[in-house]
C-alpha cells in the first residue's frame, strides 16, 4: 500500500514539473518570436523613414525614386498579413 502512494505521489510531481517546465519554455520561446520579429520591423521602419526624409529634403524629381522605395517596403508588409 506504502508503494503505490509513494508511485501516486511520484506520478504527481513529475507531472507538475512537466507541466510547469512546459509553460516557461512556452513563455520563452513566445518572447524570443516576438524580439525577433520587433526587430525585423525596426529595420523595415527605419528604411521607410530614412525614404520620408529624403523625399521631404529633395527635389521633386528624386520623389518618385523615393516613393517606389516606401512603397515596395509597405508592400512586404502587407504580403505578411
Amino acid at each position: 500500500m506504502t508503494e503505490g502512494i509513494f508511485s501516486l505521489v511520484g506520478v504527481l510531481v513529475g507531472g507538475a514539473i512537466t507541466l510547469l517546465t512546459t509553460i516557461w519554455l512556452d513563455r520563452v520561446r513566445e518572447r524570443t518570436g516576438l524580439t525577433a520579429a520587433a526587430r525585423l520591423i525596426y529595420l523595415e521602419l527605419a528604411e521607410a523613414s530614412t525614404a520620408v526624409a529624403w523625399v521631404t529634403k529633395n527635389s521633386e524629381r528624386q520623389h518618385d525614386q523615393a516613393w517606389e522605395l516606401i512603397f515596395d517596403t509597405l508592400s512586404q508588409w502587407r504580403g505578411h498579413s
